[in-house]
């Protein structure tokens, strides 16, 4: 995302908690200027873009000793596009206000594949005069970019569709699964299937992997784990669709692989 940026004319300053990740070597040869510190990435801007795990990395990076905050230009704007939740979106824009900064959520959607093509859905919460002066950035990372209404709304948004891809990726996983015990070959039922009222993303884009065998995260388990407790923690109603996608991701053996192997909770049932 941030060499997106970079290629397109902006003026890109990249820091990450862990330097030595191939991402960070990335982001340095599409032109970014990695640098070392907080401070050093954000004194000179005014929009300030995060993307970290959860909640309370976010938090972190804000509010702790030499983070954001005490390093923010005057009434700068932070866009966080992790998925944190509704109620944390809030707090942190409170919390900022009371120190003159803006704040929006924009999770976003696609995964890596998405992120190096510049094809992101992105759901923004915020003030409109603040999407209206992002938007123009939002575009080079996103192939759809929508305000959602104000802060949290974004965060919403992607909670359903957090519930929408784990829902798919069961069907997926289940229709894999028939194909052989039916003997069709799964290439056949993809390349079938997804011409016709059963297409989906994840057919498209996981079904082919979990055929190679490929489960490197384009999203890990554990972060889709993450934002279906997220989804779960804000609805009273019985949601068992979205129930049995996070069981089935919860016995799978390892939550670093992409949620392509949600498969692999069929095979050791």
């Amino acid at each position: 995302m941030a060499s997106n940026l970079a290629e397109a004319g902006y003026e890109v300053y990249g820091y990450n908690r862990t330097p030595d990740r191939q991402e960070v070597k990335d982001a340095a040869a599409g032109n970014v200027q990695v640098v070392d510190s907080i401070p050093e990435a954000i004194s000179e801007t005014n929009i300030i873009l995060t993307c970290l795990n959860d909640a309370e990395s976010l938090r972190q990076m804000l509010f702790s000793d030499g983070g954001i905050v005490e390093n923010a230009p005057n009434n700068a704007i932070i866009v966080d596009f992790a998925t944190t939740g509704l109620q944390a979106a809030r707090e942190f824009s409170d919390k900022l206000s009371e120190s003159n900064l803006r704040f929006a959520d924009c999770p976003i959607s696609g995964g890596t594949i998405g992120a190096k093509k510049g094809t992101l859905t992105m759901m923004f919460g915020g003030a409109e005069n603040d999407f209206n002066q992002l938007l123009p950035l939002l575009n080079v990372m996103g192939g759809f970019v929508k305000r959602c209404g104000s802060v949290g709304s974004g965060q919403a948004v992607k909670a359903i569709n957090q519930l929408i891809a784990a829902i798919n990726q069961v069907a997926v996983s289940e229709a894999l699964v028939l194909s052989e015990q039916m003997d069709i070959d799964p290439n056949l039922a993809i390349e079938v299937t997804k011409t016709g009222a059963a297409n989906s993303w994840a057919l498209e884009n996981l079904a082919p992997k979990v055929v190679d065998n490929d489960f490197a995260p384009g999203f890990a388990i554990k972060h889709m784990l993450k934002d279906l407790g997220i989804a779960l923690d804000n609805t009273q109603q019985d949601l068992p669709g979205m129930t049995l996608a996070k069981s089935l991701l919860e016995r799978t053996p390892n939550f670093e692989e992409g949620t392509q192997a949600m498969i692999k909770a069929y095979q050791n049932h």
